[in-house]
């Protein structure tokens, strides 16, 4: 169950964010070759903690470090270290949380080293749209299904969920690869935007000749 939160709870989840987005940017502009991720996960605990925050993942199941630094085909979870250095065309995951006032804020992003592959550009390019996509879908009334709906439009399939947090580091507000309703159909405006999105131009000129919408498919959430 999602619980409800009230205006000062709100407020202080907003802080929480602010403060994961202002470590998040210093990581970000700390990145170069020769850094190692032992480095930028310093820079990431001390911007948090200046803040009157904590580190969420500092210690979180015995994990070491302040961020997960994951570096090209890494998956996900990688552990800092002074020997992990980083090289010209490294794309690198920057994961990282802040604990403040019992509220957590939470964030991912795939960064550039220098120059890198057209592969890794699309990489990142394709994950930053499916981002927006999703962010698109949050509205008064809509479904947390929808959250994946729309990302499944732009990449055709998820690889794995993703979080929304508040109190808890994982909330059971998780998206995962599913529909709200299997059955539901977006609007056809909703279709529109996505396809655009993706590059391709609208195929139906005519209102009257466009159908009626984009059939979900999938698993239903819980």
């Amino acid at each position: 169950m999602i619980p409800l939160k009230n205006r000062l709870q709100i407020e202080e989840m907003k802080k929480a964010g602010r403060i994961t987005a202002e470590a998040m940017a210093a990581a970000v502009e700390a990145v170069r070759e020769g850094i190692s991720t032992w480095e930028l996960d310093r820079i990431v605990r001390h911007r948090i903690e200046r803040n009157g925050a904590r580190p969420t993942f500092l210690g979180y199941g015995g994990f070491p470090g302040s961020a997960c630094i994951s570096i090209n085909d890494e998956v996900i979870h990688g552990i800092p270290s002074r020997s992990r250095i980083l090289h010209e065309g490294d794309i690198v995951k920057l994961d990282l949380g802040a604990f403040y006032h019992g509220f957590t804020g939470d964030m991912a992003r795939t960064v550039a080293v220098g120059r890198i592959s057209d592969d890794a550009a699309r990489l990142i390019r394709a994950a930053k749209e499916s981002f927006e996509a999703g962010v698109s879908a949050f509205k008064e009334g809509g479904r947390i299904g929808d959250i994946g709906s729309f990302i499944n439009i732009l990449v055709v399939f998820t690889q794995g969920g993703s979080d929304i947090v508040g109190m808890d580091m994982f909330s059971d507000a998780d998206i995962g690869r599913c529909d709200a309703d299997p059955v539901r159909y977006l609007p056809r405006h909703e279709l529109r935007l996505a396809r655009r999105r993706q590059g391709h131009p609208d195929r139906y000129a005519d209102p009257a000749a466009e159908p009626r919408g984009f059939r979900r498919t999938g698993v239903p959430c819980r």
